[in-house]
């Protein structure tokens, strides 16, 4: 619902009406009206998102929070654009759990703490990343593209235990708020956007 680089969108986190301005850009795009729970998810998760790329030194990176793929499918809750290694575009698919804890049922799903089953974040964006890899028109540019889980609520063990219960390797790291307040350094490498 809001696009622009991440130091611009970071910037307007702290106008008051920035996420009303939003919630009428999600009516405007054809989603419905968003619910209070997803316009608190936004205001929850958001700032600690764009404070963690701020500080990993992306502010210059272009970002599409809540970006509808085509057919109106699915909805990221990010979506990072920037240069890869090598020239290509790069691409880091962002979705972001307010959570601090879920019990996981099996691989592919997850029960949060209100008794909620969803599918297994790690296998949710690895479905996303799947589909930027994929459906593409032929002979597009070759993209790069990553993907990542953050719990900004939860601890490494918490975080740990998500990623663990997402059986083998897949490529999606989880990220809590422990590492989001680690060395600036290390951040990038952490939310996929390094080399």
């Amino acid at each position: 619902m809001a696009a622009g680089r991440v130091g611009d969108i970071a910037a307007c986190l702290q106008e008051a009406s920035f996420f009303s301005r939003c919630a009428a850009r999600y009516r405007a795009a054809g989603f419905g009206r968003p619910d209070p729970a997803e316009e608190r998810s936004w205001r929850n998760s958001w700032p600690p998102l764009f404070a963690a790329l701020v500080r990993a030194g992306l502010k210059d990176f272009q970002v599409y929070v809540e970006y509808g793929t085509p057919g109106g499918g699915r909805r990221l809750d990010a979506l990072l654009v920037g240069a890869a290694p090598g020239g290509a575009l790069g691409l880091v698919v962002v979705e972001l759990k307010q959570w601090q804890t879920c019990r996981v049922l099996d691989t592919d799903r997850v029960m949060r703490s209100d008794g909620l089953v969803t599918a297994h974040p790690v296998h949710q964006v690895a479905a996303y990343r799947s589909f930027f890899q994929h459906w593409r028109p032929e002979g597009a540019p070759g993209l790069d593209v990553r993907g990542v889980v953050v719990l900004h609520n939860a601890t490494a063990g918490e975080g740990a235990a998500l990623a663990a219960g997402a059986g083998g390797d897949v490529g999606i790291p989880v990220v809590t708020a422990e590492e989001f307040s680690g060395p600036a350094g290390a951040l990038a490498g952490l939310l996929q956007c390094g080399s």
